[in-house]
């Protein structure tokens, strides 16, 4: 097997293992594919712009109170 082939196999094998963990995180909502993006979409993303700017995971900067449902998705977009 050359070092092409190779290089092929590796790129089909990392595509079908990104498409496995992609239907993982999709949730089926009345027959609908709904990604975890599009739960509470702007209080995420809200989170992460204060993550980026001022290191602190909180929906307003002076009330100490973090609104997300989930802290690592907002680390994971606060660096994007």
């Amino acid at each position: 097997m050359s070092f092409r082939n190779l290089q092929f196999l590796i790129f089909c094998a990392s595509l079908i293992c990104l498409a496995a963990v992609a239907q993982f995180y999709a949730i089926q909502y009345n027959g609908k594919i709904v990604w975890h993006v599009a739960d509470d979409q702007m209080i995420t993303q809200r989170v992460a712009w204060n993550i980026f700017n001022f290191k602190l995971p909180y929906f307003n900067v002076d009330d100490p109170i973090a609104a997300n449902t989930s802290l690592g998705w907002p680390y994971i977009l606060s660096g994007l």
